[in-house]
């Protein structure tokens, strides 16, 4: 309805930020004008295959080039970059995205002009050779770029040591990304080595540990025939309760002191990278995420040491320890 004061007319072109120039309005009753209410509709504007990858690319290139730029305004030079993390998918021993290779429940993405895009991805997850089939080689290719110099980059993946599918399929991985940068560019393989140790009492010990090391030992000695650098990125040890008996502490300590002597022992000297553990104690503070009601750390709950961080000890020094040391050393160091 007309008002006698109204002064001014508004166009609404929806939340398009631009500069309109309009023209030859008219004023009046619009042809055939229904009364039934219209569906507002929305476009979306479909991007190629190319197009989508080089916005991917453009994103990958900012975030490895900040990470860069900041390394280097700090004067930090990591030894070393974890480029690519678990690339490969459980049980197929595919590459994740590419393909329609996916995880679990998640499916290729629905993309119309009428809907738009609907992606059904688990939170967090986002598979980039989905978008950038060549992904992996440009990821390194960028690190090599902007990292400072002489920093290793490092391929990443879990169940190395219990799947032999999926470690060949991890080595495969790294070599096609060498051949496509036409020269090697990944210098390390890091394997997780979250490792479960189920041990029961009324069995021989030293023969269970046995058949817990072939695992071990196997993923080792293939990985080392790949001339990379080899890291235990994330070791811990679980057995499978929160309240491990005393036989079970002893076998953890034996399962820890034989992998750092098993690392040693099969992974030449100069492709050694070293062992990291993952997280400190078995309190279930640490443990809400990963490993709930468990006991695979070196610490126990309440951060008392327990077996297994004698048995890290004793790997590393290839012996055992307690038997010459005697704490003069120590007292005269803190005295």
């Amino acid at each position: 309805m007309p008002n006698d004061d109204d002064d001014r007319i508004i166009i609404n072109f929806g939340e398009v930020a631009a500069t309109y120039y309009i023209d030859n309005v008219k004023f009046g009753l619009a042809k055939n004008q229904s009364a039934a209410p219209r569906k507002a509709r929305t476009y979306y504007v479909l991007k190629s295959a190319e197009e989508k990858r080089q916005v991917l690319v453009d994103a990958m290139d900012t975030w490895i080039k900040g990470m860069g730029d900041h390394l280097k305004e700090k004067g930090i030079k990591p030894y070393g970059y974890d480029v690519i993390n678990e690339a490969i998918a459980d049980g197929s021993n595919l590459r994740r995205g590419v393909g329609n290779v996916f995880n679990g429940t998640d499916t290729e993405p629905v993309e119309t002009e009428d809907g738009g895009l609907t992606i059904d991805w688990e939170n967090g997850h986002f598979y980039w050779g989905y978008y950038v089939p060549d992904y992996a080689v440009l990821a390194f290719q960028k690190a090599k770029q902007y990292l400072p110099e002489g920093t290793k980059l490092f391929y990443n993946d879990y169940n190395l040591e219990t799947s032999e599918g999926k470690r060949k399929a991890a080595i495969q991985f790294v070599k096609d990304i060498d051949t496509a940068n036409g020269s090697p560019i990944v210098d390390g393989i890091g394997t997780q080595m979250h490792l479960t140790l189920n041990v029961s009492e009324d069995d021989d010990l030293s023969t269970q540990i046995e058949k817990f090391m072939a695992q071990v030992d196997a993923s080792l000695t293939e990985l080392a025939t790949t001339g990379k650098l080899i890291r235990i990125t994330e070791l811990d040890i679980a057995l499978g309760t929160s309240n491990p008996a005393s036989y079970q502490l002893e076998a953890q300590y034996e399962a820890y002191r034989r992998v750092f002597e098993s690392y040693k022992r099969i992974i030449p000297e100069a492709q050694q990278s070293g062992i990291t553990i993952w997280t400190l104690s078995d309190n279930p503070d640490e443990h809400e995420y990963w490993l709930p009601n468990e006991s695979p750390n070196l610490w126990d709950k309440d951060y008392k040491r327990k077996w297994a961080y004698k048995g890290v000890c004793d790997g590393i020094v290839g012996e055992d320890i307690g038997k010459s040391f005697n704490g003069d050393d120590y007292k005269k160091y803190y005295e």
